[in-house]
């Protein structure tokens, strides 16, 4: 239980067990303190002091999450080493409305970072506290150090967003017009409360969408930033994105002083080894290290530990050994790669016959294609990460296309497509994606996956399809950096569905589905030369002979 709870609240510890029962407590371990807030309530904080008496900087976490809870992986962090309990105070605080601080009430739009402000400047006026105030946390954790940097608090020297981008949007509920069923359903149940909200808005172009974009300001942000997340995150797109427009448009100081490190890491197992049915355990640890040296560096005035130093980049390759260091991420492609999807199942680069035929499936709601692994949040009998898809490949509900063993590695770096034309006798399907890998031993490995409402292929406009009609559709993946190595295989699995990670298509030119009006639908991939079916890609150069196995 406290493992699993300090996998979910640090992300990136290396974690040891603690025992159950009371936790040992730090020299000076002050619980229920009392933090004023400007409109006269308080809030809940445990504050964590070193055993020598003195005056420290201080790294503030909030938490909707039971800030007990968060202490306690805090400790199990630190007897593991990922902490440094003897040069800094800790202060985690409850979220107002939450757990310790529910007498506040919940937070309007704005608190949060009303509230962030208050905190960090009444830890910087602390006798323990040095002055300067540092925020870290992954997801929850992570947003809200948006919320209270946007407020820019005199004291906030520094911030640590890990797999959390700033401000919300709909890509992070919708996907090509999709919704996020269990990612959603899952937020309700840690008591967001928000799913109702983005369930009846479905449609990008809505004023809640354009607002939310509008309210991010980047130019807001004056405070280095250390962004961390991982390729196998839900996020990720939004927050290098995130990540980009901080150091495009941010002030000075997050201009000069915002760092990026994605490792190959799922949303709750940041810097561990194990991810899904792979390991990478050449990359485990990294993310506490350079936190380390980020803090030491913004807070303890530690200018020659090597951070200056760092590149502003570092992205693990999958399947390359080491971490690739470059100035912006995308760098810069030296091709474009262009595969063909064929109607006899291979992938190449041959262009496509002008008599290549259709391949078909039938898509029902009522019998989908179920869910193996992927960019999820855990939730009971969901899997998420790097996962096996060979369950699915003998459906007759899915189409699978493989390439030949490869004559040189595939280097993607970047956001790959695919686009293909089909038909369907309904208003409307969503065409799924899964980008794998087939390993040595014979397993297809998820790298990636995609979806895209067909009505919604031109977003945000509404266009339900003629019975027939021939139309185009792209799915676009999540950025990767991936090499396929040398004599591997690349494999695409398409379907109808992937549920319960996305909500299901009834069919019937509705946005939501609804079982009792849904309807089964039979759909044709084309590949003839006029309808081609291709997977662009953004490529490095081949390096020669990269390890294999996607775990490596």
């Amino acid at each position: 239980m406290i493992r699993r709870l300090a996998a979910f609240v640090l992300a990136f510890a290396v974690l040891v067990p603690v025992a159950r029962g009371e936790e040992e407590p730090w020299k000076d371990d002050r619980r229920g303190v009392a933090i004023p807030v400007r409109d006269g309530k308080s809030l809940a904080a445990d504050v964590l002091l070193p055993a020598k008496p003195g005056r420290y900087p201080a790294i503030v976490v909030q938490t909707p999450y039971d800030r007990a809870a968060t202490r306690v992986a805090l400790i199990s962090a630190d007897a593991a080493g990922a902490w440094d309990r003897e040069h800094y105070a800790y202060v985690v605080v409850d979220w107002r409305g939450f757990f310790g601080s529910r007498a506040a009430g919940r937070a309007r739009p704005g608190q949060r970072g009303e509230d962030g402000f208050d905190v960090v400047e009444w830890t910087a006026a602390q006798a323990w506290c040095d002055g300067k105030v540092g925020t870290w946390g992954p997801s929850a954790l992570g947003r809200v150090q948006f919320d209270t940097a946007k407020e820019r608090p005199p004291h906030l020297v520094c911030a640590v967003p890990v797999v959390a981008p700033m401000g919300q949007r709909y890509d992070d509920w919708y996907e090509g017009g999709v919704y996020r069923e269990a990612h959603a359903e899952k937020l309700d149940v840690l008591g967001f409360g928000i799913g109702s909200t983005v369930f009846d808005r479905p449609l990008p172009d809505l004023p809640a969408w354009r607002l939310a974009a509008a309210a991010e300001r980047p130019e807001e942000f004056d405070v280095p930033m250390f962004f961390i997340t991982g390729w196998y995150d839900h996020a990720t797109a939004h927050e290098l994105d995130s990540f980009r427009a901080i150091t495009a448009r941010g002030g000075a100081k997050a201009r000069d002083g915002t760092r990026l490190l994605v490792g190959p890491w799922n949303h709750m197992g940041i810097d561990l080894a194990e991810q899904g049915d792979l390991a990478f355990p050449a990359a485990a640890g990294e993310a506490a290290l350079e936190t380390r040296l980020f803090f030491d560096f913004h807070l303890r005035g530690m200018t020659t530990n090597g951070w200056a130093e760092r590149p502003r980049v570092r992205t693990w390759r999958c399947n390359e050994t080491g971490w690739f260091p470059t100035a912006a991420w995308p760098s810069t492609p030296f091709a474009r790669g262009e595969l063909f999807l064929h109607a006899n199942g291979t992938i190449d680069a041959r262009t496509p016959a002008a008599d290549e035929p259709v391949r078909a499936y039938v898509d029902d709601p009522a019998s989908p294609v179920p869910t193996v692994g992927g960019a999820n949040l855990p939730a009971p009998g969901l899997t998420f990460g790097p996962r096996d898809q060979t369950s699915l490949l003998d459906r007759d509900d899915v189409l699978v296309y493989t390439t030949g063993p490869l004559a040189e590695p595939l280097r993607l770096d970047g956001v790959a497509a695919l686009t293909v034309w089909l038909r369907t006798d309904r208003p409307d399907v969503d065409l799924h994606v899964r980008l794998c890998e087939v390993l040595a031993d014979g397993r297809t490995m998820l790298v990636a996956d995609g979806a895209q409402r067909a009505q919604l292929r031109r977003s945000p406009r509404r266009e339900p399809l003629a019975p027939g009609e021939a139309v185009e559709v792209t799915v676009t993946l999540p950025p990767l950096a991936f090499t396929f190595p040398k004599d591997g295989r690349l494999r695409l699995v398409l379907a109808g569905s992937n549920w319960p990670r996305f909500e299901r298509n009834p069919h019937t030119g509705e946005l939501h589905f609804d079982p009792a009006k849904s309807v089964p639908a039979k759909v044709e991939i084309l590949h003839d030369a006029a309808h081609p079916a291709r997977l662009v890609m953004p490529l490095l150069p081949a390096v020669p002979e990269p390890a294999t196995g996607a775990g490596k």
